[in-house]
């Protein structure tokens, strides 16, 4: 599946960021990318995310570069990325 994590994901997650004391795995924009989609993420720490229903699910090295970026404080820009669950995994062999 394809997630896009858009201008207002980044826009919400910035300004959650902006009144908590601590970076939770529940603010980065890609949390917010996969809220919106009805996924029901847990949180989203660095190089996997954890969804209800599902084992951790290891993201693509674009969206950890990403994450990274955003995680230092540096501008970043929407951008889109292929997480690929379980159960697409096992429809497709």
């Amino acid at each position: 599946m394809i997630v896009k994590v858009t201008q207002e994901d980044i826009d919400k997650a910035n300004k959650i960021r902006a009144v908590s004391p601590i970076l939770l795995p529940t603010i980065c924009p890609v949390f917010q990318a996969l809220a919106r989609m009805g996924l029901n993420p847990l949180g989203v720490a660095g190089t996997y995310c954890r969804l209800s229903g599902h084992a951790s699910v290891d993201l693509p090295r674009n969206a950890t570069q990403w994450i990274k970026a955003w995680d230092e404080g540096e501008s970043v820009q929407p951008f889109e990325f292929s997480l690929e669950l379980e159960s697409e995994r096992s429809q497709s062999l």
